[in-house]
């Protein structure tokens, strides 16, 4: 069996990706102005135009605000908005490596649930290394990896 490393080492980090690609800002906001021009023009309401372009930016929280992740001896967690994903190393059953994110998955085979179980770590070149280094290390025997050629920011 693996020796598990320390648990009390961490690394924390966060990802923005407003800072990666600044000039989708105006496209989203585009489309934020146009679900508030619909819900004026179609219903006439003004609670229903504020409402449309605050869906639109709410909906796009990790774009503009980042996503802060966190990993320790005892879980991996990603914390964008309010929306608080965490998995213990016990429960990952496999692990998918992309260009520039890893998945925690707690599905021992691809599903279409997977969208919906487990946590999405984004990493960044500088940190990348150090992020699939410190989860080998806290992974038990028998985790299965993939790696995906597609994925970005």
């Amino acid at each position: 069996m693996q020796e598990r490393a320390s648990e009390s080492e961490s690394i924390a980090w966060k990802v923005r990706l407003l800072d990666h690609h600044p000039l989708y800002a105006y496209a989203v906001f585009a489309v934020a102005l146009v679900a508030g021009a619909v819900g004026w023009g179609v219903m006439r309401s003004p609670l229903l135009a504020g409402l449309g372009f605050a869906m639109i930016l709410g909906s796009t929280v990790e774009y503009w605000y980042g996503a802060k992740f966190m990993l320790d001896g005892h879980k991996a967690q990603a914390l964008v908005g309010a929306s608080l994903s965490a998995m213990g190393w016990d429960q990952v059953k496999r692990v998918v490596v992309s260009r520039d994110s890893v998945r925690l998955s707690p599905l021992p085979s691809a599903s279409n649930l997977e969208t919906f179980r487990g946590v999405r770590l984004l990493t960044t070149a500088e940190n990348r290394e150090q992020v699939l280094s410190f989860i080998k290390a806290h992974l038990t025997e028998g985790v299965e990896y993939e790696t995906k050629a597609s994925g970005s920011f």
